[in-house]
């Protein structure tokens, strides 16, 4: 039984490890994983980095070529397109809930991460702009208090991970993002929910079209290059 816990844990680790790195844009969309190397990389045997792809690849997040290795997934804009026009129903549907529910102090929590995405768009500092953007989603969701929608959140998270760099990248995108969350906590704050729908709403398609412009300028790779092997 402890084996098994150590294992799932082993698992776990590695597939957040690998998980970070093609979230943070440091393995490359068509970049090759091998698990010898990867297993090197990490410094653990090669069955648990065996087993975390395939949880990667039912994230979509990369693809099997068989005994030509894992490939990380090269995004499209049919992706991109999809994730966020499911995510505009779910926020939608998340804020006018939340307007209803929401607390003084939960309202005093929102703030927190919202003050935050506004400090770290004056320094620069990306990771914990996309860590402070999440969480104003994430209490978001928790103040609507409904199970089902917080699995359908669930079930495209890792996509909304993956895009949320290119939102960084575009400087005067970040701006207006900040400003569009205080536009949602606003209209939460004054319990307003249909307001808080409709910017939410908004608020996705926007990014929609900010991703869907930024992965326009991304070149697509075709060498297929290897991580890890110094080529």
């Amino acid at each position: 039984m402890l084996q098994d816990i150590s294992k799932r844990r082993l698992v776990d680790e590695a597939a957040n490890a690998l998980r970070r790195l093609i979230v943070e844009a440091r393995i490359k969309p068509g970049e090759r994983l091998f698990q010898e190397k990867l297993a090197e990389m990490l410094g653990i045997s090669r069955t648990p980095i065996r087993e975390a792809l395939q949880l990667l690849e039912r994230e979509g997040l990369v693809s099997s070529l068989g005994r030509q290795g894992v490939v990380v997934t090269q995004l499209s804009s049919k992706d991109v397109e999809e994730t966020y026009d499911v995510r505009e129903v779910l926020d939608g549907l998340a804020a006018r809930l939340a307007a209803d529910r929401i607390s003084d102090t939960e309202l005093v929590d929102l703030r927190k991460p919202l003050d935050k995405m506004d400090s770290c768009a004056e320094k620069g500092d990306r990771r914990r702009w996309l860590e402070a953007n999440q969480l104003f989603h994430d209490i978001i969701v928790q103040v609507a208090q409904n199970e089902r929608l917080v699995q359908a959140l669930a079930a495209v998270r890792t996509s909304l991970d993956l895009f949320a760099p290119f939102v960084w990248a575009q400087r005067h995108r970040r701006d207006l993002s900040n400003r569009e969350h205080q536009e949602i906590y606003e209209a939460l704050a004054s319990r307003n929910a249909r307001e808080a729908e409709r910017l939410a709403r908004a608020h996705a398609q926007v990014v929609k079209e900010a991703v869907l412009d930024a992965l326009k300028e991304q070149p697509v790779r075709a060498d297929k290059k290897e991580i890890a092997s110094g080529r």
